[in-house]
């Protein structure tokens, strides 16, 4: 990408261009360049997807979905590189995902198959699926619902991309809790998908010990699995900088999927 080279200036100027939004005044400056930096960082490849989390979009004129898609648009008029991101709708629980196209369509192509066998030494991209059952047990392929979304995804994401009339957003086909938990994984490379057993099961995991990971990308000069997966593309991106994994443990009450 042009713009490759000057990472940190294109982010900059990633964010005088929301600021000039009437959409986000009103947001702190610093969540703005949080949101900032996690959609300039999918546009480049560094990470595949984002679920837009940062700040709530209540109160204003227009609906989330609208001002999303239209800080997309803008952006591009900007820079091309925001043409590889498109947003993808959870349209039931009103959930919006970031997604780098050529990534995703790629990890459809190459890891979430249908036939894949999950190996953690051949695969750092698909997630290792677990279906919670009264005893949780590990599933070798991906679950069937699920290929069949990502294969319906896929296609209306590649049919887009050659649309001389390129969305900025797309709504994930109709799915339900048992599909989209999994789903969010695939789409954020988590290395793990939790899958509920049917769409009416209500999912906590009661005291349970949990690993807690961030990536920490250190702008001057954890674990390997995240820590190649991010250094290459950075490489890739030519973005100067190493990643440093911090890792600690948290237990809660109780854990929601």
């Amino acid at each position: 990408m042009q713009h490759a080279d000057c990472f940190y200036s294109f982010l900059d100027a990633t964010l005088r261009q929301m600021q000039q939004l009437p959409y986000y005044r009103k947001i702190p400056l610093h969540r703005l360049q949080i949101f900032a930096t996690d959609i300039a960082l999918v546009s480049v490849g560094v990470r595949a997807g984002y679920l837009f989390d940062t700040f709530a979009l209540s109160g204003q004129a227009r609906k989330p979905s609208y001002i999303l898609a239209d800080t997309i648009r803008r952006l591009r008029q900007y820079d091309p590189a925001y043409k590889e991101v498109v947003i993808l709708q959870d349209d039931i629980r009103d959930q919006f995902f970031f997604v780098n196209v050529p990534l995703f369509l790629k990890h459809c192509r190459e890891g979430l198959s249908l036939e894949h066998v999950y190996q953690a030494q051949d695969n750092n991209h698909a997630p290792t699926f677990v279906l919670l059952d009264d005893e949780p047990r590990l599933l070798h392929t991906i679950p069937p619902d699920l290929h069949r979304i990502i294969q319906e995804l896929s296609s209306t994401i590649s049919s887009n991309t050659v649309s001389p009339y390129l969305k900025e957003l797309l709504t994930i086909p109709e799915d339900s809790l048992q599909d989209i938990i999994p789903l969010a994984a695939a789409i954020l490379e988590y290395p793990v998908g939790y899958v509920p057993l049917n769409p009416e099961q209500i999912i906590f995991l009661p005291w349970e010990v949990l690993d807690v990971y961030r990536c920490v990308l250190r702008v001057t000069d954890g674990q390997e699995r995240m820590r190649e997966l991010f250094t290459s593309r950075l490489g890739e991106a030519k973005v100067d900088g190493k990643i440093e994994v911090l890792h600690h443990q948290e237990t809660h009450e109780r854990v929601a999927l």
